[in-house]
């Protein structure tokens, strides 16, 4: 049986059936972007909200534009609800839930997705830079089955998505293919768009404090280089310290620290290495590196900083986690000389595994673990063994087979 949603087989629990056949996997059924008539609903699904309905039949706003004001507000006669967005322990914001025509919103061009393009995108633009991205794809599946959304984006009082993007392209493609008569769905079931509105008055900072706490330590997590983009402009832009961040996005400060300085060498190796268009996915090389800053000790210097952007540059390290190997590198005077002279990580490696067979053989690396082990094998362990028939003959097999492998060695080498 297939999942009606995703496609795959589903080799789990199985909900459905729903209209009459279609049969729903465990994974899809718990996705917060679907919504399912026997699973509960939580409209106030972001985790720094609270909602509380009030029973008005209509919505006014003085806070959003005139030219569109009168549509939104015949659109929102049913129950709008209050939100309180709390943004710092000691500051919360109240917005409202609001029906909004899907032309009428607008995609943010600050988002930090567009970050390395260096310049602000169109409308178009954005919409096509979206769309391509494969996780929009599969969001476009989920939302055609759930013929909705139920995520609220997040919207300002200009009707700018500050939170949602995606799930608005995702929309605008499929309201075009309903128009086109490549899908049956009702038109009205997803537009107007159903918005958490922000107030005129918000500070830039207090959207921005929301969306990293949603995207970077909330469930809905942005990548990587777009995580340490944000926390970089609350520390650069807004002028938020270290300890600031931590406490407001609830991260340790290591992590902080080492998006920020990850995030400006990333910037640094597109200044100077402009000619590599794939700069922006180097990111991962430079936060590895920062997590490394330790262990690598007096070599980490800006020298060799600036070597460590060239060897990124020239393609010696070919991919992020081959910078978890560069403290072993540096310590190694062959090793690192091969990387002076212009060799790969994975030819460095090599010379490691001379010295180090763990390095390079997973059967090796699991002995010198049990090396270890032995190494520090505890008193009581050893006490109890004396009593303990059948650990002492696990002992004695470890024993055994160790000599016959040795032996099973020395026999093909005299060969």
């Amino acid at each position: 049986m297939r999942c009606s949603v995703c496609g795959m087989n589903i080799s789990d629990k199985t909900h459905g059936p729903y209209d009459g056949e279609r049969y729903i996997c465990d994974p899809c059924w718990s996705n917060n972007a679907l919504f399912f008539p026997d699973k509960k609903f939580y409209t106030g699904s972001y985790r720094f909200k609270t909602v509380s309905n009030s029973i008005q039949e209509t919505f006014i706003s003085s806070k959003v534009q005139s030219s569109i004001t009168e549509k939104v507000n015949k659109l929102s006669k049913s129950e709008p609800s209050k939100y309180t967005l709390n943004v710092t322990p000691d500051k919360r914001i109240e917005a409202e839930l609001v029906d909004i025509p899907l032309d009428n919103l607008k995609l943010d061009p600050q988002n930090v997705r567009f970050r390395h393009k260096g310049r602000e995108l169109s409308n178009a633009e954005i919409i096509d830079f979206i769309w391509n991205d494969v996780a929009s794809k599969n969001l476009y599946q989920q939302i055609k089955f759930s013929q909705g959304l139920s995520e609220e984006p997040l919207v300002d009082s200009n009707y700018i998505v500050k939170e949602g993007n995606m799930r608005i392209v995702c929309l605008l493609k499929l309201k075009e293919a309903i128009l086109k008569g490549d899908e049956s769905i009702p038109l009205e079931k997803i537009d107007p768009v159903r918005v958490i509105l922000l107030p005129k008055d918000i500070s830039e900072i207090d959207i921005a404090i929301l969306l990293t706490r949603l995207h970077v330590t909330g469930k809905t997590e942005w990548e990587a280089l777009n995580k340490a983009a944000h926390i970089y402009d609350l520390s650069n832009k807004f002028g938020y310290s270290y300890d600031k961040i931590t406490e407001t996005c609830g991260m340790s400060k290591s992590t902080v620290i080492n998006s920020i300085e990850a995030f400006t060498l990333n910037l640094r190796y597109h200044e100077k290495y402009p000619e590599d268009s794939f700069w922006v996915n180097r990111f991962s090389y430079f936060i590895e590196f920062f997590k490394k800053k330790k262990a690598l000790k007096e070599w980490f210097n800006e020298n060799n900083m600036e070597l460590f952007m060239q060897w990124v540059s020239t393609g010696q390290t070919t991919k992020g986690a081959d910078v978890r190997l560069l403290p072993q590198i540096v310590e190694n005077p062959k090793a690192l000389e091969a990387m002076l002279k212009g060799s790969t990580v994975q030819d460095a490696l090599k010379i490691l595994g001379t010295e180090d067979p763990s390095m390079t053989s997973k059967s090796f690396k699991t002995l010198k673990t049990a090396i270890n082990e032995l190494q520090k094998f505890p008193r009581n362990e050893l006490i109890d063994t004396i009593k303990n028939p059948a650990k002492m003959r696990m002992l004695q097999t470890l024993y055994d087979e160790l000599g016959n492998l040795i032996n099973d060695i020395k026999t093909v080498s005299e060969r």
